[in-house]
């Protein structure tokens, strides 16, 4: 585990946005960001757990309603993480 209290402030936002994460903050909450990631074993750029799932449902939900309306149809554009669900 990196002690990122001796980290430049430069090189910690540098760390959470390449984690996708808030760079904003002082020095110490900062450093407490980087060491609750580190803690529960996120490192990279991946999405919380759950999230494509979440999004994918929610999709499903508004394309369904708005389909039964006659306001859209299905196309190709689905998200990315909904093309195994649905298809191209």
């Amino acid at each position: 585990m990196s002690n990122y209290s001796e980290w430049k402030l430069d090189d910690l936002k540098r760390e959470l946005r390449k984690r996708s994460v808030k760079v904003s903050g002082k020095k110490a909450e900062l450093v407490e960001r980087l060491t609750y990631l580190d803690s529960v074993g996120r490192r990279g750029t991946e999405p919380e757990p759950g999230l494509c799932a979440l999004l994918t449902f929610a999709y499903v939900v508004i394309v369904t309603a708005l389909a039964s309306i006659g306001h859209v149809t299905h196309s190709a554009r689905s998200p990315v993480c909904l093309l195994p669900i649905l298809g191209p």
